[in-house]
């Protein structure tokens, strides 16, 4: 297929489909895989119906083959006359994308078993004849094949700031390669270019490009922290450096009857604090899960307040203070913290160049600055040494405190749509490349049971408080989310099920009101026989 590069490209690897289908088998939901095939096949309608009564399974063959292979109670009616059957069957099916439409084309069946009126077991020579009529009506010669179009889902990711706009992604585009589904998808309708098979060894992969991933950002960005406050102190090795800047704090000691010689500086220090606003990155994806953002706005106030302690005689200062205390010996000194100068600078400017680490973090998507340049001239008139310490510090502020954007992947949004289901997402890991960013995910569906050994022996119906043997042909007819496992029929009895009148007749009376659970139930039930 020709067409545009898919924004989104979408890998499902088989086991999931498997275990999405059974997990639509076994949560009874209504808009899974399962009711897409039947509603592709148009199985169900007023005069025919089938129910499955055990989850398929599907094989993905490539070249846009698939293998299901299913059992299912299915009806038909006819001149008045209802049929019922249980069919065991393999179906071979086509599946492709054309013009935003997608089809599935019914190729050919293998009937495995079939059991009329959940009896009457058709002979295996009836079901190669049954067989071979099917595949005569599929011919070219006949009525040609069945092809049905079948419902594409929008992935629709919404938004995640009041206000603001969600984003969808229309499936473009569909391949089936061996074991694995691979679907792209883009914002904008048209055609998009089939993707080809991927080599990751992960349940899903989700391709992401450079300018959705961008969008996806924009929109996390509101969820980030944009003004940040830093506050330091700085010290200044050469007292006198400041000093001979600020002439004004000489002249104030100047004023108090001293001279140069006669000022005692013990040490000098810069107080700087800063108000540092982010506004919105432009990205590149590199290679090895990096980032590159560039022209991203910056707005720093900075704050400076030069200090320095300085030391005369006891006497000086205490005339100067008007106080005369005694405070030892003659010729000690006393001290005081003087302010040089309040500075302060505000600068609108724009990082460089920035590189990234993309990283998965608790499930989510985490970006996170490590290097910077960025080009700032403080012009504070201050010693030169002094003027790269402030510029430094403020550079490792800027970067240190850059926001940690937290993006959190609509993964469910992407694979949902498709699966029908609901699982566990878990992030696995990541890989970048020049304009693409691949995340890997494993999934979870917790409506399949585990595996069990042995087998419970017998079956009960929740909504119907009836047990059956594991054998017994109503059993197949107790939806898979009432169903529940016995190995003992003293505990279903005793938890409050009556025995189904097919198969366990002789304990079909239900306990009396104020009894069920009590005492011997099954001998309670055959009292009442």
């Amino acid at each position: 297929m020709t067409g545009k590069e898919p924004e989104v490209i979408i890998s499902i690897k088989e086991r999931v489909l498997n275990e999405a289908l059974s997990a639509s088998f076994y949560a009874n939901q209504g808009d899974g895989l399962i009711s897409l095939l039947s509603r592709a096949l148009q199985i169900d309608g007023s005069n025919r119906g089938m129910r499955l009564i055990d989850p398929p399974m599907v094989a993905l063959l490539g070249d846009g083959t698939i293998m299901a292979t299913f059992g299912a109670e299915a009806w038909a009616a006819l001149l008045g006359t209802r049929f019922d059957a249980d069919v065991s069957a393999s179906v071979r099916l086509g599946v492709w994308m054309e013009g935003g439409e997608a089809f599935m084309e019914f190729r050919d069946m293998e009937l495995d078993r079939v059991v009329l009126s959940h009896r009457i077991e058709v002979p295996r020579f009836a079901l190669s004849m049954m067989e071979g009529i099917l595949r005569g009506a599929l011919s070219k010669q006949a009525a040609g094949p069945m092809v049905r179009s079948m419902p594409v889902p929008t992935i629709a990711i919404p938004a995640m700031t009041a206000g603001s706009r969600g984003l969808e992604a229309r499936i473009g585009s569909l391949a089936i390669h061996d074991g694995e589904l691979v679907l792209g998808a883009s914002s904008d309708a048209g055609e998009v270019m089939a993707p080809g098979p991927s080599a990751h060894p992960h349940e899903v992969a989700v391709r992401i490009s450079e300018s959705f991933l961008e969008r996806l950002l924009t929109d996390a960005w509101e969820h980030a922290p944009h003004v940040v406050n830093v506050s330091d102190r700085i010290d200044v090795p050469d007292p006198r450096s400041l000093l001979d800047v600020f002439k004004e704090a000489v002249d104030v000691l100047l004023g108090r009857g001293l001279g140069k010689g006669h000022i005692k500086v013990d040490r000098s220090w810069v107080e700087a604090d800063a108000e540092i606003q982010y506004g919105c990155p432009n990205l590149r994806l590199l290679e090895g899960g990096r980032v590159e953002i560039e022209g991203c706005p910056l707005h720093i106030g900075a704050r400076l307040r030069p200090k320095m302690v300085a030391a005369t005689s006891r006497g000086f200062l205490g005339w100067l203070k008007g106080a005369i205390r005694a405070r030892g010996r003659d010729g000690s000194e006393d001290a005081e913290v003087i302010d040089i100068a309040e500075l302060s600078e505000e600068r609108d400017l724009r990082i460089v160049k920035a590189t990234a680490r993309l990283f998965v973090d608790d499930g989510e998507l985490a970006v996170k600055i490590e290097d910077i340049d960025l080009d700032m001239e403080l012009d504070w008139g201050l010693p030169g040494d002094l003027v790269e310490r402030l510029s430094t510090w403020i550079m490792e502020q800027v970067l240190e405190s850059f926001p940690p954007v937290r993006l959190k992947l609509p993964l469910q949004n992407m694979i949902i749509p498709v699966l029908g289901v609901t699982p566990s997402i878990r992030l696995d890991g990541l890989e970048s490349g020049d304009g693409y960013l691949d995340v890997y995910a494993d999934l979870a569906f917790t409506e399949v049971p585990p595996p069990i050994s042995p087998l419970p022996r017998f079956l009960a119906d929740r909504e119907l408080k009836l047990v059956h043997r594991d054998g017994c042909l109503s059993a197949h007819l107790i939806p898979e989310n009432a169903k529940i496992g016995y190995f003992s029929l003293y505990d279903a009895m005793s938890d409050g099920y009556r025995g189904c009148p097919d198969c366990l007749s002789v304990y079909g009376m239900p306990n009396a009101p104020g009894e069920m659970g009590s005492g011997d139930p099954a001998r309670q039930v055959l009292k009442r026989v």
